[in-house]
């Protein structure tokens, strides 16, 4: 369903199904045939089918080649890296000093919340928003925030990933149709999917629920919505490619950017776009 292999090995499995009931008489075709589809449209319509749509991305890929290079864990007879030093999100802060502070500086890490199918002209603009992701909160100013601890699925790793997902059918401003529709069906999908922080509010203020089939369609069209229960999260610097727009939202006093993305131009526009 969500790229060419699966297009492939869906009419693979039809095909060899309707050899194995051809021969069958009518009532039992009928005894396979009504079970099957009321079990794939309740699958579709389900929201926990939502996390094939990151299983069948590159992300997972993307995400341990980044932490099997970046991510490491001092330990006191070893050193772990990638996947055994990889720890959840919301334990990144675990460290504490004697006095109860923090060890270590509070990580945000940046990505943009795509609003490319929005139909609020507030949001037409850029067409994304900042999204943070840290140990504690999660969220944007489009969506509030929810508490870290509400995404089991968001590890260092992933969120290291999610920060650096240039190659995306939905990239804020960057959205071109044509070329999210193909980059969706040769699976070219670095994104991630991930539950909007109001779905965590009352029942008053949750978004509607969208059947994961009309987000992949959404993510093929370039449609992604801060007002659905799923938002679709890409390379912060789909909104900002300094990496400084939080840091300038908290109004910090010094604030020093290293950039590193290419060779210094004249012209640069990185921090033009903040």
């Amino acid at each position: 369903l969500f790229g060419l292999l699966g297009y492939g090995v869906l009419a693979m499995l039809l095909a060899v199904l309707y050899f194995l009931v051809d021969s069958l008489p009518p009532v039992w075709r009928w005894g396979l045939a009504v079970p099957s589809a009321a079990l794939f449209v309740v699958g579709l319509t389900r929201q926990r089918v939502t996390a094939l749509l990151n299983a069948t991305s590159l992300h997972a890929f993307y995400r341990d080649r980044l932490r099997d290079c970046y991510v490491q864990s001092e330990q006191p007879a070893t050193l772990l890296a990638g996947r055994d030093a990889d720890l959840p999100l919301r334990c990144l802060q675990q460290l504490q000093r004697l006095n109860g502070t923090a060890l270590g500086p509070y990580h945000l890490l940046g990505t943009a919340l795509n609003m490319t199918g929005s139909t609020d002209v507030r949001e037409l603009d850029r067409k994304a928003d900042a999204f943070l992701l840290s140990a504690l909160y999660a969220g944007s100013s489009a969506t509030g925030y929810a508490a870290t601890s509400r995404y089991p699925e968001l590890s260092l790793g992933s969120a290291l990933a999610i920060s650096g997902s240039a190659f995306s059918p939905n990239q804020g401003s960057a959205t071109n149709t044509s070329l999210a529709i193909l980059m969706t069906l040769l699976n070219a999908r670095l994104g991630f999917w991930l539950a909007n922080p109001k779905s965590f509010s009352g029942e008053a203020a949750k978004p509607p629920r969208t059947p994961p089939l009309f987000l992949y369609w959404k993510e093929m069209f370039g449609k992604a919505s801060s007002q659905d229960r799923q938002i679709y999260l890409s390379d912060g610097g789909h909104f900002d490619n300094s990496g400084i727009y939080e840091l300038v939202r908290r109004r910090c006093k010094y604030i020093i950017a290293i950039d590193g993305s290419g060779e210094p131009s004249p012209k640069d526009v990185r921090f033009g776009t903040i």
